[in-house]
């Protein structure tokens, strides 16, 4: 009960981002692209020829125990989008003491247009962007924090990350570069959880290899 009085605002900013979002979701058909993951989610597959498979497992996670409504596949979207503004809002709150800006960075992504539509239409990049971010967050309490055991959370969430679009792999050479260019940081690459992060990444990204290795790549 603590933890949720503490969190109030974080509970009204989800409240409303939700209610804000239902309509959109309920009018508007499906896109071609949401048909096509829909489809994906009733014939599910460790990978597909055009994208890596989570968006197709994360609508079959809701559409079995809810149904194959338009609302239930679009709430995939939904459900990554108030996640990733949860996470934003709890990175702030690590790096500031002013109570109202956790609140007012999880608002403005809340708010910009692009998560709006992302809040809203289930497409390749709302699994993205939610793990993108929690590998962020996880990598930050890991180097910034100075807190080694993170990276094997960070390693599990870049392989959410992996499987859910081929942009992922962007991440990867930008913290390298991070790490080598931050004097304070660098020692990280000498250290094994690094490493090992990248290795639990690649072993949750595996199924998706063995399917391209089993057709023709």
């Amino acid at each position: 009960m603590s933890a949720l009085r503490t969190h109030v605002p974080l509970w009204i900013l989800l409240g409303l981002t939700a209610l804000a979002h239902l309509p959109l979701m309920a009018v508007p058909p499906l896109t071609s692209d949401e048909a096509l993951y829909w489809e994906w989610s009733r014939h599910l597959a460790l990978g597909y020829y055009t994208h890596p498979p989570m968006v197709g497992w994360s609508i079959a996670a809701l559409t079995a125990p809810f149904g194959d409504s338009q609302v239930v596949v679009r709430l995939t979207a939904l459900a990554y989008h108030l996640g990733t503004v949860a996470l934003v809002y709890a990175m702030l709150r690590e790096v500031t003491r002013e109570a109202g800006l956790p609140v007012l960075a999880g608002l403005l992504y809340a708010l910009m247009p692009i998560s709006l539509i992302l809040g809203t239409m289930i497409v390749t990049d709302c699994p993205l962007i939610f793990f993108w971010t929690a590998t962020a967050w996880l990598t930050k309490r890991a180097v910034v924090d100075g807190r080694p055991r993170y990276w094997y959370a960070a390693g599990v969430a870049a392989g959410g990350m992996l499987l859910s679009k081929f942009f992922a792999v962007l991440f990867f050479p930008a913290l390298l570069a991070f790490l080598l260019l931050h004097p304070r940081h660098r020692g990280q690459l000498a250290r094994p959880q690094p490493w090992l992060g990248a290795a639990i990444a690649l072993l949750v990204f595996a199924p998706f290899l063995y399917w391209n290795a089993t057709h023709e790549w």
